[in-house]
């Protein structure tokens, strides 16, 4: 990607969709060899190596799903992604919170938008800020390492409170 080309948003964005509709519909491990192909051939932009990377994720998990051993169903595809989300993203030692955002427009989500963190993940916080004292102490600012020490003396920060269980 040295003499990488250049996209406007509008191609950015057919491009994405037509990958993501191909992949949708990709039945056989010989037609997602030949999606493989044509996306390692294709000649990409920094945006489109990620659109052809999500593009060849969903028609991977779209072959299987259609295979004999597949059958994949949606609580199934949502633990795939939480199996995947450590791999992808920079998600550090104290677990990871997805919001849909949507969910403010119905009333009986509100739970979701209360400011709590379970027993569990509340732990993990403090023995991570626990760690990052013991070993990096001194070359942080002052700020930080008051905020890490509270949450060691288990001062809940931003608000937050326990959920009860």
């Amino acid at each position: 990607m040295n003499d990488t080309p250049s996209y406007t948003e509008a191609q950015l964005a057919e491009l994405r969709e037509a990958w993501i509709k191909r992949a949708k519909e990709l039945r056989t491990i010989e037609e997602f060899g030949r999606f493989l192909e044509a996306m390692i051939a294709f000649e990409h932009s920094y945006n489109t190596a990620v659109y052809a990377a999500a593009a060849l994720m969903i028609g991977v998990l779209r072959v299987f799903d259609r295979s004999p051993q597949g059958g994949l169903s949606g609580f199934q595809a949502g633990a795939v992604f939480w199996e995947l989300a450590p791999h992808l993203l920079s998600v550090g030692k104290c677990g990871l919170k997805l919001v849909d955002w949507e969910l403010l427009l119905y009333p009986q989500y509100a739970k979701h938008f209360e400011k709590t963190i379970n027993n569990k993940a509340w732990g993990a916080v403090k023995k991570r800020a626990k760690e990052i004292l013991k070993t990096s102490r001194s070359s942080m600012h002052e700020d930080v390492r008051k905020h890490m020490e509270s949450i060691v003396e288990g001062e809940l920060p931003f608000g937050f409170t326990v959920e009860k269980e």
